[in-house]
């Protein structure tokens, strides 16, 4: 009895985190739409120079895409590990830990120059 309720909780544990994470890669997205919803406009220029900046366009929005991948899975860890530094310290400082350093390593490759 305790382990079925106990698996169903588990169930509904990580579908809730992968929702979640859904959610917040929805929403980063949306918030880079507009970039994107600018690039889309290379389609309109003719000829040779048009094609070229229309992979150009598609490449940059890939990039922007696994750009905000990454900072959901930063932030979702985020979320989690406060979680778990409220139920479990031991096991929730070290990945508060770890996600913070994603989210800053992500900081950093985007912002750095070159």
């Amino acid at each position: 009895m305790f382990g079925d309720l106990r698996a169903a909780a588990l169930i509904t544990t990580w579908f809730l985190r992968i929702v979640g994470f859904v959610l917040m890669w929805t929403a980063f997205s949306l918030i880079v739409y507009p970039i994107e919803w600018l690039l889309s406009f290379t389609e309109y220029i003719p000829t040779f120079v048009g094609d070229i900046l229309e992979g150009i366009a598609d490449l940059i929005v890939c990039l922007i895409q696994l750009v905000t991948f990454f900072v959901s899975v930063g932030w979702s860890l985020f979320v989690i590990a406060l979680a778990w530094v409220a139920v479990r310290p031991l096991f929730g400082i070290p990945l508060f830990i770890f996600c913070v350093g994603i989210i800053t390593l992500t900081l950093y490759l985007v912002s750095r120059k070159g």
